[in-house]
């Protein structure tokens, strides 16, 4: 069963507003990184609006912010309601780790990309060279050539 914005309301003790659900649902999503399901409720041929659609798990955790945003704060109850099914934090060596191999691969994707300009600087440098050398040729001046095709 889904409920919209008055429906939670209406079932959860200390929660007060539409408006004070629609702040915790933004900062759960923006906290947690969650998304709700969507829905759309209205009168289909006059007016419909595409709104969340919370579950009976969405409303036990808001229950649980609730209850304890004024022990500890909204942001944590809702990181604690909302992130406690995600896996544990990882420790500062396990982070440490995951942190060296994303530097191995950005020093090897560096290496190539500095290794392919240098290879392109070097190409551009002759193409360079041979236009100079084409340049000068065309500005020069015509010699003279004398009598016999001998040139003065």
């Amino acid at each position: 069963m889904s409920y919209d914005y008055n429906k939670v309301v209406a079932r959860i003790k200390g929660l007060n507003s539409v408006s004070t659900l629609k702040k915790w649902r933004k900062k759960a999503e923006d906290l947690a990184g969650i998304s709700f399901q969507m829905g759309m409720v209205g009168n289909r041929q006059r007016y419909s609006q595409r709104v969340p659609l919370f579950s009976e798990d969405d409303l036990n955790k808001f229950q649980q912010v609730a209850d304890l945003k004024g022990e500890l704060g909204l942001d944590q109850a809702i990181l604690q309601a909302f992130v406690k099914e995600r896996d544990p934090p990882k420790s500062i060596n396990e982070r440490i780790e995951l942190l060296e191999f994303v530097l191995i691969d950005l020093d090897e994707d560096v290496s190539a990309k500095i290794t392919h300009l240098y290879q392109e600087t070097k190409r551009l440098k002759v193409i360079i060279t041979t236009l100079e050398k084409r340049i000068a040729e065309l500005e020069e001046p015509p010699k003279r050539k004398g009598l016999f095709g001998q040139k003065n």
